[in-house]
């Protein structure tokens, strides 16, 4: 396999998965064994076992002795749609990690066009799918809208519903997908290898006037993360394109 830093137990832990994902390996179908794989992925058998034993573990497949190895039929995954954060039927378990008085990184700043030295205060939240790690979740509030916020409030309410009670309305947004290696933290949170890759949804949300009133950055496990939006076919001059469907 081609140099990584990642390790390589991990990489096949990952291509594997993505087989079982997209029915290369049905469910409780013999999939191909140990010795099988080390030959096509040119890696030692026990480097399989272990992509294996983390797929057991997460209840993707099953091993049985003197049988062989047989994807599990998977339940419906959390679906981000449209708003990652906007999960239509998933319920998350959220808890607050941190919440404290920053200097924001030069592009929160530009975010929320904030002077040089101006604060921000800085909330991390865990969010939890079924007791395994979803995303995680940091806000960046300009020091003018967090001053008034309530921080007990902060333990279980969105940062939203805290800005609407206090008057401010949430009015406009800008969304967009990027990527970004983990690393120590997020590879500790999120429970995935330091510098893999992660899906960053950013949200810079602003009220009816176009002042910013937050910035909330989401990074994803990709193995846990799919986009889905909706679409239909426009006529425009007779030419078509595609536009989502907000309905």
């Amino acid at each position: 396999m081609e140099t990584s830093k990642l390790p390589i137990y991990h990489r096949i832990y990952l291509l594997l998965l993505q087989r079982i994902n997209d029915g290369v390996y049905p469910a409780d179908v013999k999939m191909p064994g140990e010795l099988a794989l080390a030959k096509e992925f040119s890696v030692a058998r026990a480097t399989v076992r272990a992509a294996l034993a983390r797929l057991e573990m997460e209840n993707r497949l099953a091993r049985k002795p003197g049988m062989g190895t047989f994807p599990l039929p998977q339940r419906r995954q959390a679906t981000p749609k449209r708003a990652p954060l906007a999960v239509e039927d998933v319920e998350l378990e959220t808890a607050l990690l941190q919440s404290e008085w920053v200097i924001p990184p030069a592009r929160i700043r530009q975010q929320l066009t904030l002077g040089e030295g101006e604060k921000v205060m800085r909330l991390k939240r865990l969010c939890l799918h079924q007791q395994s790690p979803f995303c995680l979740v940091t806000l960046f509030v300009p020091e003018k809208v967090a001053a008034t916020l309530k921080s007990e409030r902060l333990e279980d309410t969105p940062v939203f519903f805290c800005l609407q009670e206090l008057g401010y309305q949430p009015s406009f947004a800008e969304q967009t997908l990027s990527a970004r290696l983990a690393d120590g933290e997020v590879s500790r949170l999120l429970g995935i290898p330091e510098g893999a890759a992660t899906i960053v949804y950013t949200n810079r949300v602003l009220n009816n006037e176009k002042a910013p009133l937050v910035v909330q950055q989401s990074l994803f496990n990709p193995a846990r993360y799919e986009y889905l939006l909706s679409q239909d076919l426009q006529l425009t001059n007779d030419l078509p394109h595609w536009r989502p469907i907000t309905d």
